[in-house]
């Protein structure tokens, strides 16, 4: 992964932009943020240049904080920077800024300690649940072997009724291609992953997408509570 990271111009599977089908789920479906309660968290695991970190710190409410993870270290200096121009390009002030919501940081996500929330290399400040998470293709980056491992951790750091979205990439592609990554994933893989401790709560087929990534679906899920 360091190699895409480290070569020029964005890696193959960075789309530039935040993904259309979050947006649309957010600003048209209207699915709601869980910003009620104090220190409310989210997370975003192999977030990459962290677009959707920024984001969802953005329609969040001053009581949610975003945290972006990725094994590679260079990425997470790209999300740092992405993060720093653009609070530049909007005058946003640093006390009360958006990005004092959103977090990125060096972390294995299977071993990594709920929650580490901030910028530094410290992970005995663990203690805590999320609230949200969002697997944007991260589900679909490892082998099919690690999707019942990703399911349960998924399960071990989130709260009961928290929330789960996951974008479903490549998903019945019309060209279907051996190996990955991206691995291919059906709903059906997602329901074996997830069904144990999650309870399919939405999911749309026809949502929106940008050019570079057509086969996409997403869901939202709901941990249980037991």
């Amino acid at each position: 992964w360091n190699k895409y990271w480290q070569s020029d111009g964005l890696p193959p599977w960075d789309a530039g932009k935040v993904n259309p089908a979050l947006v649309q789920l957010i600003e048209e479906v209207k699915w709601p943020l869980p910003n009620n309660a104090p220190n409310s968290q989210a997370l975003i695991p192999g977030c990459g240049t962290g677009y959707e970190v920024l984001y969802l710190a953005e329609q969040g409410s001053p009581n949610l904080t975003v945290t972006g993870i990725d094994m590679t270290p260079s990425a997470i200096e790209e999300a740092k920077k992405y993060r720093d121009s653009v609070v530049s390009s909007k005058n946003i002030t640093v006390d009360s800024s958006v990005s004092s919501r959103a977090h990125y940081k060096v972390a294995d996500f299977f071993n990594f300690k709920a929650l580490p929330n901030d910028d530094d290399d410290d992970d005995s400040k663990g203690g805590g649940y999320y609230d949200l998470a969002f697997d944007m293709r991260f589900f679909c980056a490892l082998p099919p072997s690690t999707r019942p491992k990703i399911g349960q951790r998924y399960s071990e750091i989130m709260k009961a009724g928290s929330t789960l979205i996951t974008l479903m990439y490549p998903i019945n592609p019309v060209e279907k291609e051996e190996g990955g990554p991206p691995f291919q994933v059906s709903l059906k893989d997602y329901m074996d992953a997830f069904g144990p401790y999650f309870d399919l709560v939405y999911y749309n087929s026809k949502c929106k997408t940008n050019k570079k990534f057509k086969d996409e679906h997403i869901a939202v899920w709901q941990r249980r509570h037991f």
